[in-house]
């Protein structure tokens, strides 16, 4: 069977060898190679994409066309005759929602079955408030099944408590609205509007720092290739701030795209709550 490890020396800094260790010792599951191979990777992997970063405006202005590709996208957009405004989001509140090894995928299910009564809802309302042959009430049942309409949630709050008796549990509370990702997910752009990507900013955060700045603060894990951050909304006094990223770096945010009926944003993390003693 062919080895997928090759042993090598090389001379090491006594400060970073110690905090190597230190680093190791408390994950306790991970051993020092391992470690070092992962973290090379990752240096060779930034250093590759280098050259994207360069020169890219980090809070310029927004090209118009990346802009208003956005507002197109809004589904509610589409119904002008109907709507004074494009940018509707609703509030989809969960609670009580178990933490498990399952706990994502519990929140998923819960969410799923919250956006089901939430689209029922307002399917009886239109149909007793328009009738149900009416032109609104059509194209909207039209658009929702359609593969090119998908519910965008996003997660802009979310707290852990421990209940006796029951164990720790999630409330969680989403931004919700419906996206036409076709011109997005198809284009031959040299950008992406990146979804998945979207972060929650509190309000008051706004002008202390630039955009870019305040989003890699708050998430070190991001990839490289964004071009831009853009915002896209304010809800309940967070800001939502997209990535606008490279297309030859999202084919597989593009494909998780396409597959889900649900595009389930959950950067937000999730503030766990202190018992009192």
């Amino acid at each position: 069977m062919e080895k997928h490890t090759k042993i090598c020396s090389f001379s090491i800094r006594k400060t970073t060898l110690e905090a190597l260790d230190k680093y190791v010792a408390a994950r306790g599951k991970r051993s020092r190679s391992e470690l070092v191979s992962e973290l090379l990777d990752f240096a060779i992997d930034q250093k590759k994409h280098q050259h994207d970063e360069e020169n890219i405006p980090g809070d310029g202005i927004i090209p118009e066309k990346i802009s208003i590709k956005w507002y197109e996208s809004l589904y509610f957009n589409s119904l002008r005759d109907y709507f004074y405004s494009g940018d509707c989001w609703f509030e989809i509140r969960l609670h009580g929602i178990s933490v498990s090894e399952e706990g994502e995928i519990e929140e998923y299910d819960s969410l799923v079955d919250k956006l089901n009564e939430f689209h029922e809802g307002l399917i009886n309302d239109l149909n007793v408030k328009l009738g149900k042959d009416s032109d609104l009430a059509r194209t909207f049942i039209g658009a929702i099944k359609s593969d090119d309409v998908k519910i965008l949630a996003v997660r802009v709050r979310g707290t852990q408590e421990y209940i006796p008796g029951v164990g720790p549990v999630r409330n969680v509370v989403y931004a919700v609205t419906l996206v036409n990702v076709k011109e997005n997910t198809h284009s031959k752009d040299h950008f992406y509007l990146d979804y998945h990507a979207i972060q929650v900013l509190d309000v008051r955060e706004i002008g202390r720092a630039p955009l870019s700045t305040l989003v890699r603060k708050k998430n070190k894990q991001l990839a490289p290739g964004y071009l831009y951050w853009m915002p896209i909304t304010i809800f309940q006094n967070k800001m939502l701030v997209m990535g606008v990223r490279r297309r030859a770096l999202s084919d597989q945010a593009i494909a998780l795209v396409k597959s889900d009926d649900v595009i389930m944003v959950t950067n937000q993390a999730i503030r766990v709550k202190k018992n009192r003693k």
